[in-house]
Parts: C-alpha cells; structure tokens; sequence
C-alpha cells in the first residue's frame, strides 16, 4: 500500500499491472484506491494519473468511505443477519461442553455452537473468525461445482482455482489459466456468482472485454448486465463485518 497527499488529503493506493487492461483506470472500494496500468506503462504514470483525476478521486474516495461507514458493525451475537448465497440467514449461539466452534446452517438461520469455557470477552472475535472459515470452506465447495459445470459446458479447462480475499476484485484469470475468487462473492445471490464464474472462465478463450468476450458471457448468463449493476449497488454490502 502506498501514499500520496492530494491537497492535503492522504489517499492509499495499490498499483496493479494487467495484461488485459488497453489503458490506465483507477477503482475505488471502501476508500481503497487501485490504480490498474495496462502493460508496458510505468509506476510514475500511475501517481501522474492519480493527480490527474484528484477531483474525481477524492470526491469518490469520501463517498465510498461514508457509505462503507454506515453499513452497521456486527457484535457477532445471537439475533443478528448474515448473508449466504443472497438470502439473508439469522445468527443462533449456543452453548455447549466441546473444544471447538461448529457451525452448522439451517433455515434461515446459522447455528454457531460454541465452547462453554469460551472466555466471554473472546467470543466476539472467535465467532468471527469460526464464520470467516466456514464462508470460504462453502466457497471453496460452491464455486468448484460451478467452475467445473460451466468450464464443461462452455468447454474450457481451468488449471487451477484459489479462494482469495481481493479489495477491489472480484475475480482474475491469468495467462497460465489459473482462476482466483473472492471469497466474498459466495455472499451474493446465485445468479451473480454464476456471472462471475462465467466471466472469468470466458477469459480463457478472451483474455479481454472484446465484444467476442462479451458475447460468449451473455451466451451462458443473458442477463449478465443486470449482475453487473447488482454487484455495483450492492457489492459493498458483502461482507461480515
């Protein structure tokens, strides 16, 4: 993460190279800026650019900040609702005489099991933690299904897939054919998460946005625009914080 000081506002920033990208632009979430460079393009252009766009930037940079600001802070206690797979499920905690945190999802609700001599001052940050492995273990088992359903039906071979916790992304596929995810994604609704296993599956035959590469997405997922706007509107909402 880098600074840089624009008119008196501190701003942090991630240069990120892509081979895909035809030109420089900059991605805001959660007051995190990213500064993607096409290839060949070198990091002083990526802090030229930055000033460049410094209106845009800060005002945008303030807004995502207030907006991530107002989301509610979880206390991780019974009563409280998280999001899988688009529906929204209702925090159960339990107690009972075992070692570890189980958890276990029933309708509309996440039983979270935890130990009785659990400290109740650790509690909070262990129930935390116990739900951040159980998101991405059902990532993990969700996104396979679907990577390995579509990568047939479309019929293209992925190497390999990671789950990852990305800032500003909410997938890649690299030239070696590798997929990441963002764990995240496994909080948004079933049409979007097929959108986006589609999208980065439709990179192995188009490393781009060419038309080609659009057409190929809209083939499998029609209404791959109606993802998109889901996922800008609602996108800074996934998450268990």
């Amino acid at each position: 993460m880098e600074k840089l000081e624009i008119d008196g506002i501190k701003i942090e920033y991630n240069v990120k190279r892509s081979e895909r990208a035809k030109r420089m632009r900059i991605t805001i979430k959660n007051g995190l800026v990213a500064v993607i460079l096409p290839k060949g393009a070198i990091h002083q252009q990526a802090v030229d650019f930055l000033l460049a766009k410094k209106d845009w930037v800060i005002k945008h940079v303030q807004s995502s900040c207030k907006d991530f600001n107002q989301l509610p802070k979880r206390k991780y206690e019974s009563g409280e609702s998280y999001p899988y797979r688009g529906r929204n499920y209702m925090l159960q905690i339990e107690n009972a005489p075992i070692n570890k945190i189980l958890i276990k999802a029933g309708v509309n609700v996440l039983i979270i099991t935890i130990p009785y001599l659990l400290d109740i001052s650790k509690r909070p940050e262990a129930i935390k933690e116990a739900l951040l492995n159980w998101y991405k273990n059902q990532a993990r088992i969700v996104f396979k299904e679907k990577l390995d359903y579509y990568s047939e039906i479309i019929g293209v071979e992925y190497a390999s897939f990671r789950i990852k916790e990305q800032k500003t992304r909410w997938g890649s596929c690299s030239s070696k054919r590798n997929i990441n995810l963002n764990w995240k994604v496994i909080l948004a609704p079933n049409e979007v998460i097929d959108y986006i296993i589609v999208h980065e599956l439709a990179h192995l035959s188009n490393m781009n946005h060419s038309t080609e590469f659009w057409e190929l997405v809209a083939k499998y997922v029609p209404d791959y625009n109606s993802q998109k706007r889901w996922l800008k509107k609602n996108g800074i909402s996934l998450s268990i914080e």
